[in-house]
């Protein structure tokens, strides 16, 4: 048997396909749509055509929740294979490419050493007490390829002699912040198209973090004129999703540190400046931008090969952000849960049966809800589901990210109780961990001790 996921479709087919059309178009032109603006552009599209919609969509001016999962599980051709799959070269890996930026500093992180058992303090040199920034942008690609790096100085204009001892075909460019931005990005992406021999005919896939200097307009249209296709990755996920975090900028850091501590060994009494940056990355790029290293990171992020199973459930964990709940409960089969607004009044309650198959919300929690939020959290030989209570503050984003208050557990009560802490426990969930809309709290006056 097979899911119906047209059970909840409500927009007909064919206006459903020029919403797909719409949400492709705007991710290919870096403004992609989150859920909510996806189901807000759905009911907007279903009372343009004078289309029946569920009083839930009337209420919150948007699609439902099930609407947007049945939407996405109905259009699931649309993710990273397919793109690779528009040209051969991007199967096979040999026009796969991953751009990011690393910082350097003229003033090294201090390395541990040989001394004496029992010293308490030792002092390493370096060359000031805070140093410069340089920016090194670096390309690699999927066949375990490297292109010449970009260096970007804090100066107002380059000069060639600031490239001494760079690896041969580097780009240097110049600006006051020594940061990269959209003008420099440009021709950053001139010195990726002029190694990579990049046209309509020879097309190249460039996947890189998101960026407001990556996806400017003019950027983009270089890249549109010359066949360069652009992925660009979801905020924070860069250790997981982008090659070049993964395998690679670990040791370049650790080479650069080794790079800069042998100089000032060699140069005993001077110090390094941004003039002897582009030698020391050399030392590093070389020893750490190595096939093995490369080859490693596209695997690990499951880019190439193509592995859309490489990340399981703990990969996910950290959006529970757990840590920060321990002041919070486990329910157990037989305990019944009162919520308490500061106070030791007796509130509305529910028992355990009632949060056995959780049924779908029938509204979008808003703020000053008090919900049941659920975590799943990995055990040796077992999975802990917990739950914790909690009042919603504010909406983070258009993704369904919430930010919620967490109660604490009133242990001197039977039946327990909850109260909001002194000092608020504060975290992210997103909508979906939402199990149960809670029954508002009665509020009374505080006893003497409050």
């Amino acid at each position: 048997m097979k899911p119906n996921y047209n059970c909840r479709q409500v927009i007909p087919a064919e206006l459903e396909l020029m919403l797909v059309k719409y949400l492709v178009s705007c991710a290919k032109m870096c403004y992609g749509v989150g859920y909510v603006e996806c189901r807000k552009f759905a009911y907007e599209l279903s009372i343009k055509n004078n289309l029946s919609v569920p009083d839930t969509w009337n209420k919150n001016k948007m699609a439902g929740i099930e609407w947007v999962r049945s939407f996405m599980n109905r259009n699931s051709d649309l993710n990273l294979q397919n793109v690779m799959n528009r040209c051969p070269s991007f199967a096979d890996g040999s026009r796969i490419f991953n751009l990011d930026e690393a910082l350097v500093t003229t003033v090294q992180s201090p390395t541990r050493v040989i001394a004496q058992k029992g010293v308490k303090r030792l002092n390493q040199i370096t060359s000031g007490e805070r140093g410069v920034l340089v920016t090194v942008c670096c390309v690699i690609n999927a066949y375990g390829n490297k292109l010449p790096p970009t260096f970007i100085f804090p100066r107002v204009n380059f000069k060639s002699h600031m490239l001494h001892g760079a690896p041969p075909g580097s780009l240097g460019l110049a600006c006051q912040s020594g940061w990269m931005n959209s003008d420099l990005f440009i021709e950053t992406l001139n010195h990726f198209i002029k190694h990579t021999s990049s046209s309509k005919d020879n097309p190249s896939f460039l996947i890189m973090d998101n960026h407001e200097s990556h996806v400017s307009l003019n950027s983009l249209s270089v890249a549109k004129d010359n066949g360069v296709t652009i992925l660009t990755l979801p905020p924070h996920c860069s250790n997981k999703l982008q090659p070049l975090n993964v395998s690679v900028y670990g040791p370049f850091k650790s080479y650069y540190i080794s790079a800069v501590d042998s100089w000032l060994q060699r140069n005993s009494g001077k110090a390094i400046d941004i003039y002897h940056v582009a030698e020391c990355v050399n030392v590093a790029f070389e020893k750490s931008m190595t096939p093995s290293n490369i080859t490693a990171g596209f695997k690990a992020t499951g880019i190439f090969p193509f592995d859309e199973n490489i990340f399981k459930d703990d990969d996910f964990a950290p959006e529970k952000n757990t840590k920060k709940h321990q002041s919070l409960f486990e329910i157990a089969p037989a305990e019944q849960l009162n919520i308490s607004d500061g106070n030791l009044t007796d509130p509305e309650s529910f028992t355990i049966d009632e949060l056995t198959g959780f049924e779908e919300l029938d509204r979008d929690p808003v703020e000053g809800d008090y919900v049941l939020v659920e975590f799943k959290i990995q055990k040796p030989r077992s999975n802990l589901l917990v739950f914790y209570v909690g009042k919603i503050i504010k909406n983070i984003d258009d993704d369904g990210d919430l930010e919620i208050s967490f109660l604490r557990k009133y242990k001197k009560s039977e039946p327990c109780k909850f109260l909001l802490p002194d000092i608020p426990d504060l975290a992210s969930i997103n909508i979906n961990d939402i199990k149960v809309l809670l029954p508002p709290p009665k509020i009374s006056g505080k006893t003497s001790r409050q």
